[in-house]
């Protein structure tokens, strides 16, 4: 069931690599028996070589004469296993050179595709994560599947098939006796499994909680940082976060112990069998402990090799057990494929043109079952106009945005752009002419110019258009030690002014040759002077731009040729001239 479900998550190469590492695993195994058996012949070599003959005398092996006699060669029997034991090592290394790579180049690409699943789901869906969610997905639960889930799997296989390829092997050698040892270790490990546990699943639990509960701390703590160093509130904060950090610590500690408990009880128990199974083969009383070098050696090497083994075998059902939640997770997030945006081939994109304007068409919209947001309502919005859509907050203006971009679907009615109607094929191209300008802003720390290319390729032609851009948008003074000196603006433009940011992100949007560009609240934090400087720009702007407005400040109705009053669940146009007066009253 577990194997079904983690197959289900990698894709097809993935699998194939995960088959590939399970099978070098089991390889894994056998040259871990070989090795332990060079092993023995060496120290059987050092200890009594008259031994070794006499036993190699005892094998009747006619068709093979010249390789006995060569094996009668003690100097090259040494060599050649210690030769033996040196490649297998190397080959060992390789596989779990091999191992690590996969396991951990898995943890990023389950990164990669959860990233890339929430990205493309539906926009409305989006509302549903918080940042420290997205955090806890991609970072968190994509490096658990693959070191807490897909690694011990691996584990599981290579320790599984190293017990059994030496039990059978010490059962060949040793007989009945070995059986016994075995019925013992495994009531040993049965018992020390069920101890731990229960214990260790619940620490699991508690760790994933403890860093969610800090992921989220730490986000609201710097999305907030300036209201709370003048309030003063963060004291309440920091004791939480360090609530939370001692139950992390805790949990994760207790668990450590816990498993390394595990490690010397198996030695100790290990030691006691051992012996014990030791004392039974020499219990001839005219037996040489010389004559049993070679049994004693291979038991002692086993049994020590298999002790690490089965603490492996502890520690990967302990992790996959605590794990089974990030597991379901990941396999819920790439199962919800109603909620992604449906994939268009390029080739398959319908390009269309917006040289007349853009009509919400008889559109109703709601967020829940029950009662409709909006219902039957249509409006029009020509090329090169700039309008504004006004009302109180949580009237729907940015719900008629989201419905004006395309983010949203409509329950009934239509958006169309010069009479056609914007479905699957034509929405990439539509969306591509559209620049939004939000109240978060966008902001990396870098130089302005880099600001403004993005990720585009930083060559001299776009460095040009973005500083001739900047010019055009900042007057000198303000923008010369940025420009000239080519400074960082600081993490999220924190050297900048409110009004600068805002102007950078709009010589991005014109940079990225925006037809459309929507301006969400865009004098919410600008003083007098800012605003006059953005009425100015947008007057220059809407000579070649379509702008859109949402916002409650009637300073910014004189660059508008139409209004729109967003309230009880309606749209209704109004001029210009009789919102300000609106407004005044």
């Amino acid at each position: 069931m577990l194997l079904k479900k983690v197959l289900n998550i990698l894709n097809k190469e993935q699998t194939k690599k995960f088959y590939i590492c399970g099978f070098l695993n089991f390889l894994f195994a056998i040259l871990e028996l070989i090795g332990l058996v060079s092993l023995s012949v060496i120290v059987l070599l050092i200890i009594s070589p008259d031994t070794y003959l006499e036993k190699l005398n005892n094998f009747n092996l006619i068709f093979f004469e010249q390789a006995v006699d060569q094996m009668r060669n003690l100097e090259f029997v040494l060599y050649f296993s210690g030769f033996i034991f040196v490649i297998t090592t190397i080959i060992k290394l390789l596989i779990k050179q091999y191992t690590i790579k996969f396991t951990i180049n898995l943890s990023v690409q389950t990164g990669d595709l959860l990233f890339s699943k929430y990205i493309n789901k539906k926009y409305i869906h989006l509302f549903e994560f918080t940042s420290a969610k997205l955090l806890s997905l991609a970072n968190f639960h994509s490096a658990r599947f693959a070191t807490s889930i897909v690694n011990p799997l691996l584990s599981l296989i290579n320790s599984f098939s190293i017990i059994i390829i030496l039990l059978i092997s010490l059962i060949y050698v040793g007989g009945p006796k070995t059986i016994v040892s075995l019925l013992l270790v495994t009531l040993v490990c049965v018992l020390i499994y069920g101890f731990i546990r229960k214990k260790i699943q619940l620490n699991e639990e508690s760790i994933i909680e403890s860093n969610i509960e800090r992921q989220n701390i730490l986000n609201e703590s710097h999305n907030n940082i300036k209201y709370l160093k003048l309030s003063k509130k963060y004291a309440r904060l920091m004791d939480l976060f360090i609530v939370f950090g001692k139950k992390y610590a805790r949990s994760l500690s207790s668990n450590q112990i816990f498993l390394h408990w595990a490690k010397p009880l198996l030695e100790i128990c290990f030691l006691i069998i051992a012996t014990v199974f030791i004392t039974i083969t020499l219990d001839n009383k005219n037996s040489n402990i010389i004559d049993h070098i070679p049994v004693i050696a291979f038991f002692l090497l086993s049994f020590y090799r298999m002790i690490p083994s089965v603490q492996i075998i502890f520690q990967a059902f302990v992790h996959i057990k605590g794990s089974l939640e990030t597991i379901n997770i990941i396999e819920k997030e790439i199962n919800k494929t109603e909620l992604q945006e449906k994939q268009i081939n390029n080739k398959d994109i319908v390009k269309i043109n917006f040289n007349e304007k853009i009509e919400i068409n008889s559109v109703s919209f709601n967020y829940q079952k029950g009662k409709k947001l909006f219902e039957d309502i249509s409006l029009e919005i020509k090329k090169n106009s700039c309008v504004a859509f006004f009302g109180k907050s949580g009237q729907g203006k940015t719900t008629i945005i989201d419905l004006i971009c395309n983010l949203i679907d409509p329950i009934e009615g239509k958006l169309l752009v010069d009479q056609i109607e914007i479905c699957e094929k034509n929405k990439y191209s539509y969306q591509s002419k559209i620049g939004y300008l939000s109240q978060n802003f966008y902001i990396i720390n870098e130089s302005l110019i880099n600001n403004v290319i993005l990720y585009d390729e930083n060559n001299f032609e776009n460095r040009n258009k973005a500083k001739l851009l900047l010019n055009k948008l900042f007057d000198n003074l303000e923008i010369k030690h940025l420009i000239e000196n080519e400074k960082n603006v600081g993490e999220n433009g924190v050297k900048l002014s409110h009004g600068q940011k805002q102007r950078l992100l709009l010589v991005r949007l014109l940079y990225e040759n925006k037809e459309i560009l929507i301006l969400d609240e865009p004098t919410s934090s600008l003083d007098e002077k800012n605003i006059i400087k953005l009425k100015k720009i947008l007057k220059d702007l809407k000579k070649d731009n379509t702008i859109i407005i949402t916002s409650h400040n009637k300073n910014m109705l004189e660059v508008c040729d139409k209004a729109f009053l967003v309230a009880d669940n309606k749209i209704e146009i109004t001029s210009v001239k009789t919102q300000e007066d609106n407004e005044k009253n």
